[in-house]
């Protein structure tokens, strides 16, 4: 977890914690680009199709994970859990 000196101050932004709602997978990838994971995301469905024994597969984008909060919860609830 992050731990955060016990002085005031603000998240730059603004922005607020996002939980993804993502169940853990036996791969997980992050980027900030949605190309990626558009095509990571496709090439995944065609594999599925071809072998059905296809390893699960979590795609999110960094913008999600601004806030502290946020990279906490998915590392202990997603990334933790993947091979």
């Amino acid at each position: 977890m992050h731990l955060l000196q016990s002085q005031g101050f603000a998240v730059s932004g603004g922005e607020q914690a996002v939980d993804t709602g993502q169940t853990p997978g036996d791969i997980v990838f992050l980027s900030a680009a949605d190309s990626e994971l558009a095509l990571l995301a496709a090439a995944h469905a065609r594999l599925r199709q071809t072998d059905g024994g296809a390893p699960s597969l979590r795609l999110v984008n960094l913008m999600w994970l601004g806030h502290n909060l946020s990279v906490d919860l998915y590392a202990e609830q997603v990334a933790a859990h993947a091979r």
